[in-house]
């Protein structure tokens, strides 16, 4: 047991710390739930400090094999119950986030909803609330005014702070509209929207979808744009939604041929340019080349552009240093710039050779040379499968190279430059990374 000594305060990080998940998204609970429970019973003052813990969150999602949605399951009603009849239950003032799954296929009745919308507004102290599905436009008329009816709760949420709205399936049918997120969300407590699983809007006229008088109205300054298919329009409607961004990432928007480029992005986003401190852009469209000028965004302090995107020509292959490419990368406060290999997570192998090395190295001169602020570049490239091909990445000179060495090797040569390189851990060992394409070779 843990010393008597030991002040409450330490005692309570400690538990803190000791008890929290490796996250991964909303289906993994954020604490080790049957730790706490065994640590709730050890003593009164345990007790005491454990419950704020056990209660901080509660979900009706996906919980290891256990699918607790709506419709509730039966353990979901009964705290329902129990909080209906004790209106001093220390669960209704202690859970911080509430997570909602919802069936997009269900054949849900009123009352199912009516137990989410009863925890919604006795849960007095919500900061952060994530609803899952509910929005697929072929499911029951039903089931989406429903989840419509839950999100425009969400103005009587006094103290939310983040809220999170996902689509289950994406296509251009399914999936929340942004159109649907402007007419519904209205809090003016936010920091954070995300959104993600976007669908389209489909209605040619941005006005019949959005109301105008509510641009530049919104408190939320962090925006997350997940799995976009919405129009260019809508995007810049939500974007310039609240009074001032801070922090903006969008991954991939519109279909490989449409879509905004990096270009049209950065004048949409130029309504913030004195506010914005972070931009993180993966796969807008077809690629038409880096044309993002930092310079026009006197605060940004990062900027993570994906590697495909900046491309010159559409299937991504031609990547080459331009002196223009410092003069738009180059910002007065930008220190650090990551160049994502990937698009929504899945990194292609063959994107990291000697035209990116040479890339890199060019625009860590370019930075010592103009006496620029960046002091980091970050190079996040985490493949999941080799695919190697000859002439393209990791062949190099008739064999097969290990991607990280060459990593390894422009660290050390851009530190004399004054800039330090980070990338991401490498996948496999050498020995395994080798072993892969021998297999590979020989399978194919």
């Amino acid at each position: 047991m843990l010393p008597k000594s030991l002040p409450e305060e330490l005692l309570v990080m400690i538990f803190d710390f000791a008890t929290l998940n490796d996250r991964v998204d909303l289906s993994t609970p954020k604490r080790d739930n049957a730790t706490l429970r065994s640590l709730d019973v050890v003593s009164h003052q345990f007790h005491r400090m454990i419950q704020p813990l056990l209660f901080e969150e509660i979900s009706f999602t996906y919980f290891g094999e256990q699918r607790s949605r709506v419709p509730p399951i039966e353990r979901a009603r009964q705290v329902h119950e129990l909080l209906k009849h004790d209106h001093e239950s220390k669960m209704r003032r202690l859970c911080v986030a509430f997570y909602v799954d919802i069936d997009d296929y269900g054949q849900e009745n009123q009352s199912d909803y009516q137990i989410v919308l009863d925890l919604l507004s006795w849960f007095t102290s919500l900061r952060s609330l994530a609803i899952v599905g509910g929005f697929f436009l072929n499911a029951p008329d039903s089931v989406r005014a429903h989840t419509l009816e839950i999100i425009n709760h969400i103005k009587d949420l006094g103290q939310l702070r983040a809220l999170n709205l996902e689509g289950h399936i994406w296509d251009e049918r399914g999936g929340i509209t942004l159109a649907e997120v402007m007419k519904s969300v209205d809090s003016q407590s936010l920091d954070t929207l995300e959104v993600s699983t976007i669908g389209r809007s489909g209605v040619p006229d941005i006005e019949e979808m959005i109301d105008t008088d509510k641009l530049r109205t919104a408190s939320f300054t962090n925006l997350r744009l997940i799995a976009c298919k919405d129009d260019p329009e809508a995007i810049a409607a939500l974007i310039h939604w609240p009074k001032q961004l801070i922090n903006f990432t969008i991954n991939t928007s519109g279909n490989w041929g449409d879509g905004m480029s990096l270009q049209d992005m950065a004048a949409c986003l130029s309504i913030h340019k004195d506010t914005l401190t972070t931009i993180s852009i993966d796969l807008l469209g077809r690629p038409r080349g880096l044309t993002f000028d930092t310079r026009k965004f006197p605060h940004l302090d990062e900027l993570w552009l994906s590697r495909t995107q900046i491309c010159e020509d559409p299937l991504g292959r031609r990547f080459e240093w331009d002196p223009v490419h410092a003069d738009l990368l180059l910002g007065p406060s930008l220190r650090t710039f990551g160049l994502v290999f990937g698009v929504m997570g899945h990194t292609v192998i063959n994107n990291w050779g000697s035209l990116e090395e040479k890339w890199i190295r060019q625009l860590a001169k370019a930075a010592w040379e103009r006496g620029a602020v960046l002091s980091n570049i970050v190079i996040t490239f985490d493949p999941s499968d080799p695919h190697p091909h000859p002439d393209v990445g990791v062949y190099q000179d008739g064999k097969y190279e290990y991607p990280w060495e060459r990593m390894d090797k422009l660290a050390g040569e851009i530190k004399e430059y004054g800039l330090t390189l980070h990338y991401s851990t490498p996948t496999w060992t050498k020995e395994e990374w080798l072993s892969l394409c021998g297999d590979q070779i020989s399978n194919g």
